[in-house]
């Protein structure tokens, strides 16, 4: 009897859950027919097709960023990511100088971004954006906001640019491209620089490299200021400091030494990094850094970006 009953419960749970995926399928389908002129079957084809991946779920709760910084960093700071941005500087240095100039936009910080986003591009990315989104958006509850909203961008970027949903390749959180931006940004910031009238951020280093320029601009990016300092301190002044926004100069005042010499009056932020197990590292980070997390919002990412950037551009 109880079997019984588990057994029904568990195929009524079941009845409900693909009801609700089947409202939200028509609402989004109906949705985009009405603010974009999409045709319902256009979108209908994409969200009956999609195969559901169980390992993207798995995946999203153990992110890179999780690591120590001692780990993290080896990812992205070891010698062939170094000699690699190197080398995609100087074969690509004519594309990468025009797009910094253009934008007013260190050239290093473009090439450190592909190369930790898609290895330079080299990464082979072998999910299928509709397969991550659709998978996300339906069965990833904690985001499935995010991902619904996103997945409908994908449709609406895939439909205008006239490019077939089911070949576009991503990571296991639908991020496309050398770039790896979401389908939102892709319709916010991306950018045809090569005037083919699409933004191919897979295909096209051009339109990759000024769509970044663009992001990061738009985000309030300042040239020829600082990014980060690292600082040295002592551990009782921790807690009234860390997260808080305070002057150059005020620090200093409180015997908080910066690595790098830097102007008094610029304001920061002092953000702690987890070296390893109950070590730390400390950064005085500056309003480059803030714009470099709205990339992605790990304390993590936007240093690797930024050392990595260090290293590239000492070849220039």
């Amino acid at each position: 009897m109880m079997r019984n009953k588990a057994i029904f419960f568990f195929f009524f749970s079941l009845y409900i859950t693909i009801q609700a995926h089947s409202d939200i399928k028509t609402d989004l389908s109906h949705n985009l027919e009405k603010k974009h002129n999409i045709p319902n079957a256009f979108t209908i084809n994409i969200l009956n097709n999609y195969k559901y991946k169980d390992f993207i779920i798995k995946t999203m709760d153990k992110p890179a960023e999780a690591l120590p910084w001692n780990k993290y960093k080896k990812i992205f700071l070891n010698k062939n990511k170094i000699n690699d941005g190197i080398t995609f500087f100087k074969n690509n240095r004519y594309d990468v100088m025009e797009v910094a100039n253009k934008f007013n936009f260190p050239p290093e910080i473009l090439v450190s971004i592909l190369g930790v986003e898609s290895n330079y591009g080299k990464y082979n990315f072998s999910i299928r954006a509709v397969d991550a989104l659709c998978t996300l958006a339906f069965h990833y509850e904690r985001r499935a906001k995010f991902f619904l909203n996103e997945l409908e961008h994908f449709i609406v970027y895939s439909f205008n640019n006239k490019i077939n949903p089911n070949t576009i390749m991503s990571s296991y959180a639908g991020a496309i491209g050398l770039p790896q931006f979401m389908p939102s940004s892709i319709i916010k910031y991306g950018y045809d620089y090569d005037g083919d009238s699409v933004v191919d951020l897979i295909n096209s280093k051009k339109d990759a490299l000024a769509s970044i320029a663009n992001y990061l601009t738009k985000k309030g990016w300042q040239n020829n200021m600082p990014v980060a300092v690292s600082i040295k301190l002592s551990e009782k002044n921790v807690d009234n400091i860390l997260n808080k926004t305070f002057t150059v100069d005020t620090l200093k005042s409180k015997n908080i030494t910066f690595t790098t010499p830097i102007s008094a009056n610029l304001s920061c932020k002092i953000v702690q990094i987890d070296r390893d197990e109950n070590e730390y590292d400390y950064w005085a980070t500056f309003n480059n850094y803030s714009v470099l997390k709205s990339y992605n919002p790990s304390n993590k990412y936007a240093l690797a970006v930024y050392l990595l950037a260090k290293e590239i551009r000492k070849s220039f």
